[in-house]
């Protein structure tokens, strides 16, 4: 990949990133607090989009394999997202929000996966040129939650009422990367025949052993995942942390993540892919553990700061495994597949158990959450998913 290209490639899942990261960190605690969305509706709500994802995935693969380039379909979900987020900053109902937040989730599911098929498409190296571009994202990432998250929140009454600016933001970034993306080089559709919703080339690659454990995996592991992203607002605002400071201290994750994406290809060269897997599992069950016995700031912060390990080193790591195992013509299908378990059932089920959990340990006097109780739950699933791995994985050879 040339400088120039990766330089391209870089700008555009910069601001891939920059948009979630501007509503994602405090969706949930907006939504408890500011829209007093009682604890499984918040967890319903945020739930919408893994739903969405399983809903309109198979048809994105089915197009952006076959009719048009990855690079176009990124651009339209941009613009859709960019105008259903609009909606989304002045509306304050439940039923209102969880239908508008459902149809954010058709407009945004396949972005992800289709910036991971253009970032590979022009990859001559996936191991090297993954990490040196994702990175970006997480810059991203944390840029948006100092300068959004503190420096703009701050300056509001107490915080709270500007957290719904994040809705703005999000839509003025998609917009932005939406008239980027019409101008990155085109990745060329497939020329095959059209086979179904998902070609059966792209549906063969999850038929093998090490694929059909790494998606059972993935969807445990997400699961520990969005109950971070679920509880972890509400908890540092109920361990005294004010709202400007809960996207800043949960960007010190991301700061790590640069770090660790970046190493990513020389860890996975050194000790394979399924200790790779393992170290992201294993560190996300232990900081969700710590999160359940402690609300020291310097334990929280320190837990946190393990992010960039446990994304990178799990999350980020399957992508490249599963794109090792599929072909040009496959490639967009397969990570539309694979985003369909990441994204959709994982989120989707990870979201509703979350939601169950916290309506479940809420006291009904004060409307908190037992969080000792709560973060038991997900550190639980992680040493199971943990056992797994160690069990079941084992590394097949990238076929010819």
């Amino acid at each position: 990949m040339s400088p120039y290209l990766r330089f391209r490639l870089s700008l555009a899942i910069f601001l891939q990133f920059m948009a979630p990261g501007a509503v994602v960190p405090v969706l949930s605690h907006y939504l408890k607090n500011s829209l007093h969305f009682d604890a499984f509706e918040v967890g319903l709500v945020m739930a919408m989009s893994p739903l969405a994802s399983m809903a309109i995935l198979p048809v994105a693969a089915y197009v952006g394999d076959r009719y048009i380039s990855s690079e176009r379909l990124l651009a339209l979900c941009n613009f859709i997202g960019g105008v259903v987020m609009l909606w989304l900053y002045q509306e304050q109902s439940f039923a209102g929000f969880i239908v508008v937040y459902f149809v954010y989730g058709l407009a945004f599911a396949p972005t992800v996966a289709l910036m991971n098929a253009v970032i590979f498409h022009h990859s001559v190296d996936p191991r090297r040129d993954y990490g040196a571009v994702r990175m970006w994202g997480t810059v991203s990432w944390i840029g948006v939650a100092w300068i959004f998250g503190y420096a703009w929140i701050q300056g509001g009454d107490g915080g709270t009422n500007r957290l719904a600016h994040g809705f703005l933001l999000n839509a003025a970034v998609s917009f932005a990367l939406g008239v980027y993306a019409l101008t990155l080089p085109r990745s060329r559709p497939s020329t095959a025949a059209p086979e179904g919703v998902w070609s059966m080339n792209a549906l063969k690659v999850f038929t093998r052993p090490s694929i059909v454990v790494l998606c059972l995996a993935t969807v445990l592991n997400g699961m520990v995942h969005q109950f971070y992203y679920y509880g972890m607002g509400p908890y540092l605002s109920r361990a005294g942390f004010g709202d400007q400071y809960i996207m800043p201290i949960m960007s010190i994750g991301q700061i790590s993540e640069v770090i660790f994406v970046a190493m990513l290809g020389m860890s996975m060269a050194r000790f394979g892919t399924k200790n790779t897997l393992l170290l992201g599992i294993l560190i996300q069950a232990v900081r969700t553990a710590v999160f359940a016995f402690t609300t020291h700031p310097v334990a929280i912060i320190l837990s946190i700061a393990t992010h960039g390990i446990l994304y990178a080193y799990f999350f980020a790591a399957a992508y490249i495994y599963i794109n090792e195992h599929s072909t040009p013509d496959t490639r967009s299908g397969v990570q539309q597949l694979y985003s369909f378990v990441s994204l959709g059932i994982s989120i989707l089920l990870g979201f509703l158990a979350a939601g169950a959990v916290g309506r479940a340990l809420t006291d009904p006097g004060t409307g908190s959450i037992d969080y000792e109780r709560f973060w038991l739950v997900p550190a639980a699933i992680g040493m199971i998913t943990f056992v797994g791995v160690a069990l079941f994985f084992r590394e097949e050879p990238v076929p010819k």
